[in-house]
């Protein structure tokens, strides 16, 4: 996995693609900290949808074992990029062989939510990573 914290090339190919009005490399605090701190920075919410979210098998393996939140968990190798050309910027990645998928939108309201099988779930100001919490109790 270590060939895959890098995070350039797609921001690059998103660059030159055009359409994209922000990118945030997804470090510390997972993609829920991500899109938390990208709303903040630019003053709008989120609707996002749990299952549209890629996690690695063996990322949710590691997760279960720990009993942490994937999501929550620090993500290198993962980019947070808002774009009005969504899908053709999807299927621009996806043929440079790079994973990608639409997991929400961003809202006009500062409210950031994820919808999830059982309802919605408020989205809150990233804390200390998983990856400490499991740390501490192992």
């Amino acid at each position: 996995l270590l060939d895959q914290i890098s995070v350039v090339r797609e921001g690059m190919i998103s660059s030159k693609h055009g359409g994209v009005n922000a990118m945030h490399d997804v470090t510390e605090g997972g993609v829920l900290g991500a899109v938390w701190e990208m709303c903040d920075a630019s003053g709008c919410g989120a609707e996002i949808v749990k299952s549209n979210i890629p996690v690695l098998s063996e990322t949710d393996k590691i997760c279960g074992y720990f009993n942490i939140n994937p999501l929550k968990l620090i993500s290198s190798g993962c980019m947070l990029i808002s774009a009005s050309c969504g899908p053709s910027l999807v299927k621009r990645l996806l043929s440079e062989g790079i994973q990608a998928s639409i997991i929400g939108k961003m809202t006009e309201k500062e409210s950031r939510i994820m919808l999830t099988e059982s309802g919605c779930v408020i989205i809150q100001p990233p804390k200390s990573d998983e990856l400490y919490r499991a740390k501490k109790r192992f």
